[in-house]
């Protein structure tokens, strides 16, 4: 189909699809996992405090290459969805274009909701408003990980059942900070002039379970076998 608005810009495996705004270069939304949750969460990179504006995007069905650049900084952003996958991968790129080097905050900045929709509607993302039960964040050896915990019903006292959905970000960076309220996963990073800061960011949708988060894990264990696992499967 063609796509007719800016805001239908996406990507679909077999059983996930996500949209990918083209006005920001490192920006992800509208998770869907059928046939029990949906999540109107986004999350949006950002370097310098820059939100990196879309130049160009190339699209296949289940991946999609963007770039933008704002100010000395240039991006490069590839999102990609494998097969059987309940999430995605974005490979990040950010490259300092000045002659200086910079100390950069990484910002990861998060909106939405998380919660479970009795009819799961490819084409209709559900709303923004924001639902998270609880959120969690982890800092391991191999990367940093935020669950954003959903409810199929009213929250209260953020109580959190075993079958409720959860939106699991697993980022390569392993000492990001969570600022719960401000709602920002934060660090820092020092990129030299000419040279660029490399960072993966996996996101997956599913029941909160320990097989969820091994998962978003694989896939930075081998982000670039998960890449070529993707584009594998159109051939």
């Amino acid at each position: 189909d063609s796509i007719l608005h800016d805001r239908d810009l996406g990507i679909a495996g077999d059983r996930v699809s996500v949209l990918t705004p083209p006005q920001g270069a490192a920006i992800l939304s509208g998770i869907q996992h059928t046939p029990f949750c949906g999540t109107g969460v986004t999350l949006e990179v950002r370097i310098d405090g820059e939100r990196i504006p879309g130049r160009e995007w190339t699209w296949q069905p289940n991946a999609i290459l963007r770039t933008g650049k704002a100010g000395v900084w240039q991006s490069e952003t590839l999102t990609v969805i494998p097969p059987k996958s309940n999430g995605c991968l974005m490979r990040m790129r950010f490259t300092n274009l000045s002659d200086r080097s910079i100390d950069a905050p990484v910002q990861i900045i998060v909106g939405g909701s998380v919660r479970k929709e009795k009819t799961w509607v490819f084409s209709i993302p559900p709303s923004g408003d924001r639902h998270f039960a609880r959120t969690e964040s982890e800092n391991l050896p191999s990367g940093s990980l935020l669950r954003l915990i959903g409810a199929s019903g009213d929250v209260e006292g953020g109580v959190v059942r075993e079958d409720d959905p959860v939106c699991l970000a697993a980022c390569s960076l392993p000492d990001l900070q969570w600022h719960r309220g401000m709602e920002i996963w934060e660090t820092e990073r020092t990129v030299k002039a000419g040279e660029s800061l490399e960072l993966y960011l996996a996101v997956h949708l599913d029941r909160i379970s320990a097989e969820t988060e091994n998962e978003a894990l694989r896939y930075l264990a081998d982000p670039n076998g998960i890449i070529s696992e993707a584009f594998d499967w159109l051939d």
